[in-house]
């Protein structure tokens, strides 16, 4: 099966809200079996795809300061 239709069940707006929650596109990618190129071309360039990215990266570094004020001993992170 090619990789376009490996993707054809999915919508778009499903990856979106999966990369505005904090996830990785090619972790994305290998969990559906798909290259990490198909991932990005179905998401296209899109100011949707923009938007989403922007706050997954947001969520990824609040979770990353979350994690580093809450541990013990920060050097061990």
């Amino acid at each position: 099966m090619g990789e376009p239709l490996k993707l054809a069940h999915i919508e778009t707006a499903d990856l979106y809200e999966r990369i505005s929650n904090g996830e990785i596109p090619s972790r994305i990618a290998e969990e559906l079996g798909v290259t990490k190129a198909a991932i990005y071309y179905k998401l296209g360039d899109s100011p949707e795809w923009q938007k989403a990215r922007k706050t997954g990266m947001r969520i990824r570094l609040d979770q990353a300061e979350t994690n580093i004020n809450d541990s013990g001993d920060q050097l061990s992170l």
